[in-house]
């Protein structure tokens, strides 16, 4: 869900050194929320696990560390969701 998204990130932005790239929420992703950790892979790879642990059990779907983004991967990720970009208005 979003709240756990949100949960999620707090707890791996606090117990890790990583920066949060995004947090999409619920609009256009059926309710459900997504984080974007950037740091070292030792660092993200601990922000996932303490992401992981910080929702309730169910909440937390799947999770990826990739090591070397490639630069089309990166340019769809920065395509931001229909939340953010209302956000923004």
């Amino acid at each position: 869900t979003g709240a756990s998204a949100i949960a999620a990130a707090d707890a791996g932005l606090k117990g890790a050194d990583v920066t949060l790239l995004e947090l999409r929420l619920s609009d256009g992703l059926a309710g459900k929320g997504v984080c974007f950790f950037t740091g070292t892979v030792s660092a993200v790879e601990i922000a996932v696990e303490l992401a992981s642990a910080a929702v309730s059990p169910g909440h937390f779907l799947h999770a990826v560390v990739i090591p070397q983004l490639s630069p089309e991967i990166a340019a769809t990720l920065h395509t931001s969701s229909i939340f953010s970009q209302n956000l923004q208005k």
